[in-house]
């Protein structure tokens, strides 16, 4: 019983120190982790330049393969834990934010089989939100169109939906640079992935975590 309190006890702390290592560049090991990674950059640039060249690649092309496929893995697994400890970070927004997307599309998906029917190529519900994916996503592959007038106004709302969604991350994007310019701490909360907070914060401004 001790040894698993001690396991959940342990877990968030490994947690915030890998979520200091890798996001937070105010500190000693956040610090060394980003020189690390440009140096890492730089040597995998490197690399693909030298096995450009016929000479060097004759007499060195196995030792620059290696580099170059370790150092791919690298990024790969550092790319993997910066993802996970967003998603850990943010998991609330993002089952919110994925929730309303398929309410949305099972919503729209039913009114279209409802609207449409199987003589128009909304054969079933599933179908039909099949549809709504292709059409939120403006994909639009063009298997399946509405043929009605209301169908048509749906999908038409759809689509504007669509741009709505894709435009949310744009905006986020824009306030982040707007606030870039002020002097705030480049800590993000290990709670809710919140940032922009003060300097000598020691709490996050959002949620009320430990910084």
């Amino acid at each position: 019983m001790s040894v698993s309190t001690d396991r959940l006890a342990a877990r968030p702390r490994w947690r915030a120190r890998l979520h200091e290592v890798i996001f937070e560049a105010d500190t000693r090991a956040g610090r060394a982790f980003d020189v690390g990674l440009l140096v890492a950059i730089l040597v995998s640039v490197g690399a693909v330049m030298l096995e450009s060249v016929a000479d060097v690649r004759r007499e060195h092309g196995a030792v620059l393969r290696a580099v170059e496929w370790s150092l791919t893995a690298a990024f790969t697994l550092e790319y993997v834990l910066r993802l996970v400890l967003a998603l850990q970070a943010s998991r609330r927004k993002i089952t919110v934010f994925l929730g309303g997307i398929v309410t949305i599309v099972m919503i729209v998906g039913t009114l279209m089989y409802v609207i449409e029917g199987e003589e128009h190529g909304f054969t079933s519900i599933p179908t039909s939100m099949y549809w709504a994916v292709v059409t939120m996503t403006t994909v639009g592959y063009g298997d399946i169109a509405p043929r009605t007038a209301v169908g048509q106004l749906l999908a038409a709302l759809l689509m504007i939906l669509g741009y709505g969604i894709i435009a949310v991350p744009t905006g986020i994007v824009s306030v982040e640079l707007a606030n870039a310019g002020r002097a705030v701490s480049r800590q993000a909360c290990p709670s809710c992935g919140g940032e922009g907070h003060d300097i000598d914060a020691r709490h996050c401004k959002y949620c009320g975590a430990g910084l």
